[in-house]
């Protein structure tokens, strides 16, 4: 049964393109191709402008210096709405995503979001409450009719 489960999960990482590590493995980070990638899929629901925001923000995180890191302040880019492109972050039991750059998206709702499926990707828009680049993690607030799911597996 040990052996079922972990060749499932296997599959699930190798198929899912948002989950693919890269060398070091852990938290997992994204080739910086992805964000042209998943541009389509926001333009085809009307999120373009606020998706490449995102990804602007995620560049601009992933490019700062430990030194600045530690200076920033995470209330920045409160209040900021932005879309991302995210899939099912481990363990999958929240609404939670990781996105590009291997970022932590914390998702705020007072709702399981979640489709009824073992993972899958979404396209969520909300407003930002707080950033912690040391940590890769942007805390989200979402409202229901902003999770948009793109596919499941």
């Amino acid at each position: 049964m040990i052996k079922i489960i972990r060749k499932f999960i296997v599959i699930v990482i190798l198929a899912n393109p948002l989950l693919m590590a890269q060398d070091d493995g852990w938290p997992f980070k994204f080739d910086p191709k992805d964000a042209d990638r998943y541009a389509p899929v926001a333009k085809n629901k009307g999120l373009l402008d606020e998706y490449q925001l995102g990804t602007k923000i995620i560049e601009d995180l992933s490019n700062m210096k430990p030194a600045d890191m530690d200076k920033f302040d995470i209330k920045s880019y409160r209040g900021v709405k932005v879309t991302f492109y995210g899939s099912t972050a481990p363990p999958g039991a929240t609404n939670d995503l990781f996105t590009l750059r291997g970022y932590y998206i914390r998702v705020v709702n007072a709702h399981d979001l979640r489709p009824r499926a073992v993972a899958w990707d979404v396209l969520v828009s909300g407003t930002i409450l707080q950033v912690i680049p040391q940590n890769k993690v942007i805390v989200l607030k979402v409202n229901d009719e902003d999770w948009k799911i793109v596919q499941t597996l």
